[in-house]
């Protein structure tokens, strides 16, 4: 249950209002996620033997960087990254600042990504860490653009929040081959629940890297890391750093910062470039009551009932008075004009999301792929459909506790345009725009109407009510 609520908000709004903050503003703010506050990295050696606990005592943590990506909410969220290394294993380190730790739905287990190229991973749509890095140190530098070679390494770290484990998907390449998805103990990471956000803790071994030769002191390490920051409904923000320049570090590697292997650890803290931004003054603070602690979403705005600002995206808040404080620009970062506001609160429960049943892919049509488009649910039993013009349609049907029933494949002849599935207890019905085809529930082959069709037209335009009934209903 929830509600929405409808406030006056009067603000005065100077025009000159948070354009001086103490921060470094940068040149360009609307297009930050690109930008990068560092090109390089202090690699630090580690002092000795590591525990992956996610306490970091055991840590140098004298080369550790700051990411960030609108200095003014660099106070709420933001990424201090260390790394340290040794004969054996490059270590990383991020504490995360995040008001909405730890929150990852996507899940390597049973959702994996699989087309032409492989298999990919979705673990980057929510709260993970991505590094990409090239430990040959034989490559020029800045590496080539598009460098295909199994010493470097993408990698994309996070906490599956339905299963409470870690988990990590390695691609090589800029093609991206070679992808492989690791879990719990098997990744080399872990997670921990601090206040106002959480730690991640990992270690990876110069093999798993496909390092031609151990780096050493001195040695510098092509690289470049991406911070994602979600919440329930997936990704909200990704942040960029060590780059050299404004573009993609996931599609161009000659743009990647390095990181450099120090001889020594414990640095001088003006050695490490660290920007050191200051709290953000709150601006213009307004009364918020919240009816039941949860997910609340806050919304601006101005003349004509505009949308000004989407100041709140489902972020959790405690029953009760509150205060929350808005910086007076508008979703584009301008500065708005002086005059009436109104905000709208929503509030709701929320959703939890549990793992079911995992059913396993046994068609496999004449070309990898496809992704799952459909899903129906009756009773006990559920049916799957996915796939795509190039490669066909792939139905499957199982049970809740995991049973594998039956699995039909479809021609990219006979499968185009497939884009609904529904079944009860004795069929499964698929829909090609507004024509329906009829499926056996107990075996998956092609069956007919009442009449002998074996596909039927529902009527377009305004349909208020549609029966089918198959041959074998009753």
């Amino acid at each position: 249950m929830g509600g929405l609520r409808r406030y006056l908000l009067v603000l005065c709004v100077g025009v000159g209002l948070a354009t001086n903050m103490g921060f470094a503003q940068r040149a360009n703010p609307l297009s930050s996620w690109l930008d990068a506050l560092n090109t390089s990295i202090a690699i630090v050696p580690a002092p000795g033997p590591v525990t992956l606990d996610g306490k970091l005592d055991d840590w140098d943590l004298s080369g550790e960087m700051l990411t960030y990506d609108y200095p003014m909410f660099a106070e709420v969220r933001n990424a201090r990254t260390a790394m340290m290394y040794d004969d054996k294993y490059l270590y990383v380190s991020v504490r995360y600042r995040d008001d909405t730790p730890m929150i990852n739905l996507n899940d390597d287990r049973v959702n994996v990504i699989k087309d032409g190229m492989g298999t990919h991973t979705r673990g980057w749509a929510g709260d993970a860490l991505q590094l990409r890095l090239c430990t040959d140190l034989t490559q020029p530098y800045p590496l080539p653009t598009g460098l295909v070679a199994d010493s470097l390494s993408h990698l994309t770290m996070w906490y599956c929040t339905a299963r409470k484990e870690s988990q990590l998907n390695i691609a090589r390449g800029m093609d991206y081959h070679h992808s492989k998805s690791y879990f719990a103990d098997d990744t080399g990471v872990v997670f921990a629940a601090v206040k106002d956000g959480y730690v991640l803790e990992a270690r990876f071994s110069w093999q798993l890297l496909n390092t031609p030769t151990i780096p050493h002191a001195g040695d510098r390490l092509p690289m470049t890391v991406q911070f994602q920051f979600g919440d329930q409904e997936g990704l909200k923000y990704a942040v960029h750093d060590l780059s050299t320049r404004p573009v993609n570090p996931y599609s161009f590697a000659d743009c990647w910062g390095v990181g450099i292997l120090e001889p020594t650890g414990h640095l001088v803290r003006d050695a490490v470039t660290l920007p050191q931004p200051r709290t953000a003054p709150k601006l213009l603070a307004f009364p918020l009551t919240v009816p039941t602690a949860g997910p609340v979403s806050v919304s601006l705005f101005g003349g004509k009932n505009s949308l000004v600002r989407s100041l709140l995206s489902g972020e959790t808040r405690p029953a009760g008075e509150g205060r929350e404080a808005w910086d007076g620009l508008d979703n584009t970062n301008a500065v708005v004009p002086a005059g009436a506001y109104t905000y709208s609160l929503l509030t709701t429960t929320g959703v939890a999301l549990t793992p079911v049943a995992t059913l396993p892919r046994t068609v496999t049509p004449p070309a990898p792929g496809g992704y799952a488009g459909a899903v129906a649910i009756a009773g006990n039993q559920f049916a799957l459909l996915w796939g795509s013009p190039e490669i066909g349609a792939t139905v499957e049907k199982g049970t809740l506790d995991g049973k594998k029933v039956w699995g039909a494949y479809f021609s990219p002849a006979s499968g185009v345009g497939l884009a609904a599935i529904a079944l009860d207890a004795k069929n499964v019905y698929l829909a090609r725009g507004n024509r329906v085809l009829l499926l056996e529930g107990a075996t998956g082959q092609p069956a007919a109407f009442a009449g002998g069709a074996t596909g039927i037209d529902l009527p377009t335009g305004p349909v208020t009510r549609c029966c089918i009934r198959s041959t074998s209903s009753a």
